[in-house]
């Protein structure tokens, strides 16, 4: 039988080649080798099935009809050979196929794969936990930040209803907020608050 296995010397360095690849490299080396024993075998099955019909052959035809004798077990022989060479075609185009593709794993451009181990899964699994370790801290600075915020939004608030009270005593409960706001940004302002009021009116009298 044609022996289709692929020569070691023909392998790739170790370090060169991904782990994934490598596995299904050894898969494929390992398939080719079953194959190829495998034919040895049905090749020796057909060798002996040919011994044995010229012997069942030379027996029969003492004491049976030659001529029934030979075409009963040609017949048989025949389909015997027949699936037998089914079967070994078929695992001959297999061998082919798992040859090729080892043929094809060692002209890959193995300097552009990366290389993957479990060292390197580890490593990974690392670098994965260390990022969520830095997201936790930094979403809990920004919870502080927040947190801090929150106060003093709370204090601006405070001051601002202070403010508004403040200016709620001087100027009215009526007087508009925003139309002081205008008549202050007014270059030809001349309102007075309360305070100054009053200081007018002292003066005055």
């Amino acid at each position: 039988a044609k022996d289709f296995t692929v020569g070691k010397e023909s392998l790739p360095n170790k370090g060169d080649i991904d782990w994934e690849t490598k596995l299904e490299l050894k898969t494929l080396r390992n398939k080719n080798i079953d194959l190829t024993n495998d034919l040895e075998k049905k090749s020796k099955e057909l060798s002996l099935l040919l011994k044995s019909d010229e012997r069942e052959s030379t027996t029969s035809k003492q004491f049976t009809n030659p001529t029934d004798s030979k075409e009963k077990k040609l017949i048989e022989l025949t389909k015997k050979i027949r699936n037998i060479n089914l079967v070994l075609e078929r695992e001959r185009q297999l061998n082919l196929v798992m040859t090729k593709k080892i043929r094809d794993f060692e002209k890959t451009d193995l300097k552009k794969v990366e290389l993957k181990t479990p060292d390197d899964f580890e490593k990974e699994r690392e670098n994965f936990l260390a990022l969520i370790k830095n997201l936790k801290e930094n979403l809990k600075c920004s919870n502080r930040k927040l947190d801090d915020e929150k106060i003093k939004s709370s204090s601006l608030k405070s001051d601002l209803r202070l403010m508004q009270k403040v200016l709620i005593d001087e100027v009215g409960q009526d007087f508009n907020l925003t139309k002081l706001t205008e008549i202050n940004g007014s270059k030809k302002c001349n309102w007075k608050g309360r305070a100054q009021q009053i200081e007018l009116l002292k003066v005055k009298i």
